[in-house]
């Protein structure tokens, strides 16, 4: 059972999942911090980027967990009178609680990766015996513990440990430690195995509990690919009291909530507002603080971190999920982790460049599926070879990063963006075909984001991001000067690439999937001899990639697809055609597809499944990305381009308000407000690293300055976009109003306006010049012919 949301700012159970049964093991929870993550009570801890299997097998290696211990009591069950689990989002934590009767004893077991120090994995243990009310005397009681392996050899069927060795810190705490090898490298000819070392101190043990007494027993395990690493962190955590190393793990987890956050009122949509907090947990969990560069950040996968042993849940393999689905709300939120995403494409260029040689082609080519190596993964050699979408994709994440930083061109430079984005158009320009006499270019032989049809020639979602991704090294190399001699054939291509379309029996222009595709018609390339289509595919053309197309067209995509498309296929799918017809102004069409989101969400932990009703992959950090696109991109109807950011709020399902707690674009970190029953909207500029200068322009003339810290104002809610002042435009034509000098609207003038006012000038001139010739003429007839007026 759930408890009730409360507000933002509190720990109260809007942030917190309590039960008095535990779900099936798969079902149940994480912890986890980016570098290290494990699901509640399973046998495993994973760390990014450790793996064990030869290609396709390549799975996340599984380390024994130290903290899956359980606790048990002489007492019946009859004498359990309370056991209640609670996953409190807000602090990072899993806390069990156990109350018994006859006797009087609670039991309370707590567990978090620290968010903070991000080597470590904690549990707590709390057990507080009730003292006797009659004064009799009662015997000690002993609580045992099980679970816990055996550490004098940890065991792995994908690492081999040495013998554990047991050591003593100066201030006298002891601590054990255990340093391993993976068995099997990815790559053979690389022939490397991965290194991974624990350190770990624990007083948990089977203890006698006297009458009114407590005990209080913890263990802390550090985990790296370095053995001094994991021994420094963990005497780090042994020289600091255990509250504090607490209240440092959940101080941090807090400023994630107050610095990037969509809030929702519980009492108004209890469900949405008890979703959008899970998917913000879950994909945070997943995601480091900052770039470890001892241990680098190598992507996202579908399952997560704590996820994606032996082949299970795409045994934590990267795709194409991580640049499309994932990213854009890590993006508008935390662009410093969003960099680090987009670090695990760039960091991985050589391997893409060798990928693309195996293939035959130029440039750098991504795998399908990545894993320690940046080698192809994938177990399924159709997606390695034909669906190859993915490179456009990372360079799609690439844009939309440089779009969103305020130095772009330091961004470029740290990352090397310039030399990445020609890589990748090299490998375009190798794979696309074009033809002199059509004057078109086609990619043939690929498989779309509809798995279900392959190989086929021109993809319309393939062609289009290959199109931007041919663009970009123009884009990146405006910024640094920078120059390539194919610039100009990369662009003719991209102008020359295809994009197949139809006419509805009503007469309305679509895009077809693919080249000869027919609605509703099995096509010869249907691999499940199906005419469905497997998940949204045409219909991302409109977002994320923006495709210009009149929103006739927009709507037929989407009214051509949605009855085609697998209604009990993965979960992003829906969000992205309700975003569609959010779009187009048509909430009652996006209502219902937008909720059927939660058919996905497994209660009561709010674990996500590819398929409805528990299905697929778990926990579907893919269906999280895309529900959480459609809340900010669609609802909220922003569109991050080159130039400035746009906005289209509309309200959310059973809500009259919603907030974008620190949205971030350029530097700034902005607090946005919704009000549908005023129908106001609000924006107070919280925070800034930019000395950019940013207005919000709403659709009405009315142009707002953002560059205040700490300056909240209210407007007209309506379409509107964020931009970078324009002194020399808006200075000209702008008078200020507003509530105060450091509330300063201004109101622009409409282009014809403007040119009016430009053409009222050049008559005025016309007339003063007229005026300086009479005067001079009467002048010269005065007898003042030297005379000239000045």
């Amino acid at each position: 059972m759930y408890g009730c949301f409360g507000s933002a700012g509190s720990n109260s159970d809007e942030a917190a999942s309590v039960l008095y049964r535990l779900p099936e093991q798969k079902y149940m929870p994480e912890v986890g911090n980016g570098h290290i993550a494990t699901v509640v009570n399973g046998p495993n801890v994973f760390v990014n980027g450790l793996f064990n299997g030869l290609g396709p097998k390549s799975s996340r290696a599984k380390i024994p967990s130290l903290v899956a211990f359980q606790l048990r009591t002489k007492h019946s069950k009859e004498q359990l009178i309370q056991e209640t689990y609670t996953l409190d989002v807000r602090r990072g934590t899993f806390k069990e609680v156990k109350v018994y009767a006859e006797p009087g004893m609670t039991i309370e077991r707590e567990i978090f990766a620290h968010r903070e120090l991000d080597r470590l994995l904690v549990s707590v243990v709390t057990i507080t015996r009730n003292s006797t009310s009659s004064g009799e005397r009662e015997d000690s009681m002993l609580v045992w513990i099980d679970g816990l392996p055996d550490t004098r050899l940890l065991k792995s069927s994908d690492i081999t440990f040495q013998q554990t060795t047991n050591n003593r810190t100066t201030s006298g705490i002891d601590y054990s430690t255990a340093v391993g090898q993976t068995n099997t490298p990815e790559v053979p000819d690389l022939g490397k195995v991965l290194p991974v070392a624990l350190a770990w101190s624990s007083d948990v043990r089977n203890v006698s509990i006297e009458p009114g007494s407590t005990v209080t027993m913890s263990s802390v395990v550090a985990i790296s690919v370095l053995s001094d690493d994991a021994v420094t962190a963990l005497t780090a955590a042994l020289s600091m009291p255990r509250g504090k190393l607490i209240q440092r793990h959940s101080a941090k987890w807090e400023s994630y909530w107050n610095s990037g956050f969509i809030y929702v009122d519980p009492n108004e949509n209890f469900q949405l507002a008890q979703a959008i907090y899970g998917s913000f947990y879950y994909l945070l969990s997943s995601l480091p603080n900052e770039q470890d560069p001892k241990n680098r950040f190598i992507g996202l996968s579908p399952g997560g971190l704590a996820r994606g042993a032996d082949n299970s849940d795409y045994s934590g393999h990267v795709f194409w999920d991580q640049d499309i689905w994932m990213y854009p709300p890590i993006l508008s939120f935390y662009p410093d982790i969003a960099r680090v995403v987009v670090e695990s494409r760039t960091q991985a260029l050589a391997a893409a460049k060798a990928n693309a040689v195996k293939y035959g082609f130029k440039g750098a080519k991504y795998p399908w599926e990545s894993a320690f190596s940046g080698t192809e993964t994938s177990p399924w050699p159709p997606s390695g070879l034909y669906e190859i979408h993915v490179t456009a994709d990372a360079a799609f994440a690439v844009r939309q990063l440089v779009y969103a930083t305020d130095d772009k061109v330091g961004i470029i430079r740290q990352l090397k963006l310039d030399e990445w984005a020609i890589e990748v158009a090299l490998f375009w320009q190798s794979r696309v075909e074009c033809s002199q006499e059509a004057d078109q270019c086609s990619i043939l032989n690929v498989m779309p984001p509809d798995e279900y049809h392959f190989p086929v020639n021109d993809s319309v979602y393939t062609n289009y991001a290959v199109r931007l991704s041919l663009e970009l090294p123009a884009y990146i190399l405006s910024f640094t000067g920078g120059s390539h001699p194919d610039l100009p054939l990369w662009a003719h291509t991209a102008q020359r690439l295809t994009y197949p379309t139809s006419v509805t029996p009503d007469g309305r222009q679509f895009h077809l999937e693919f080249n000869g595709f027919t609605p509703g018609v099995v096509h010869p390339r249907s691999r499940r001899n199906t005419a469905t289509v497997k998940q949204a595919d045409v219909i991302l053309l409109g977002y994320p990639l923006g495709m210009e197309m009149s929103s006739e067209m927009r709507k037929a995509d989407l009214d051509v697809y949605l009855p085609i498309t697998v209604h009990d296929g993965p979960a992003m799918t829906w969000g992205m055609f309700a975003l569609g017809y959010l779009e187009l102004d048509l909430p009652n069409m996006a209502a219902p597809l937008f909720e059927k989101n939660y058919d996905n969400i497994v209660q009561p932990f709010g674990v996500w499944s590819e398929d409805p009703g528990g299905g697929g992959a778990l926990n579907f950090l893919t269906g999280m990305g895309g529900f959480l696109q459609a809340i900010v991109n669609g609802y909220g109807g922003i569109r991050l381009l080159e130039d400035r950011v746009t906005l289209h709020p509309q309200p959310l399902p059973h809500t009259t308000t919603w907030k974008l707690i620190g949205y971030r674009h350029l530097g700034y970190q902005i607090d946005i407000i919704f009000d549908f029953t005023r129908r106001v909207m609000s924006f107070q500029t919280t925070a800034k690293n930019s000395t950019t200068h940013l207005v919000l322009e709403l659709e009405s003339e009315g142009i707002y300055d953002l560059s205040t810290v700490g300056q909240p104002f209210e407007v007209h809610l309506e379409k509107s976009l964020i931009r970078v002042f324009n002194p020399t435009v808006d200075a000209l034509i702008s008078i200020p109003v507003g509530k105060s000098a450091s509330h300063a609207a201004f109101h622009i003038f409409p282009v014809i306006r403007y040119a009016v006012f430009v053409v009222l000038i050049c008559f005025l001139l016309r007339f003063l010049f007229i005026c300086k010739r009479q005067l001079e003429g009467f002048l010269y007839s005065k007898g003042e012919s030297n005379y000239r007026v000045k």
